[in-house]
């Protein structure tokens, strides 16, 4: 897809904005590149296991993402049902991947360079421990 590249100024009126450039009333230059990010790790929590790994699933494939998710320990089978629905809707293999384990499979699975974007439904303390084992590879972590 190309960059829609669009400058605003106040000496002009504004112009029309395409409807997913978020507007402003100041100069500056909005930029939007639709590019996917890679693989992305999503990691979800033990209620509603089904819920939530379809709401992040969705928006990480319509994103053009690789999606591995590792759904909580204590309730993985209804995302491994899932992951058996997309593969028979045609999805194709290594686009969605499903890794059940415990703690030491989701500090391994953040910690992986592979993973270019990670998010975590959890309470505090695993989303804690999610974010220290990720801050390593990065300069300025955020």
């Amino acid at each position: 897809m190309s960059d829609k590249i669009l400058l605003l100024t106040r000496a002009r009126p504004e112009p029309r904005l395409p409807a997913d450039l978020p507007p402003s009333r100041h100069s500056q230059l909005n930029t939007l590149k639709r590019e996917p990010l890679g693989t992305c790790a999503l990691i979800t929590s033990f209620n509603h296991p089904l819920l939530i790994s379809i709401k992040k699933l969705a928006f990480a494939l319509a994103a053009g993402n690789s999606v591995v998710i590792k759904p909580s320990d204590l309730a993985p089978l209804s995302v491994l049902e899932l992951g058996q629905v997309c593969k028979d809707g045609g999805l194709p293999d290594g686009v969605l991947s499903i890794l059940p384990g415990g703690i030491e499979t989701g500090k391994a699975l953040v910690a992986s360079p592979v993973i270019k974007k990670v998010q975590v439904t959890s309470g505090s303390l695993p989303a804690c421990r999610t974010k220290q084992a990720r801050l390593p590879q990065f300069n300025h972590p955020q």
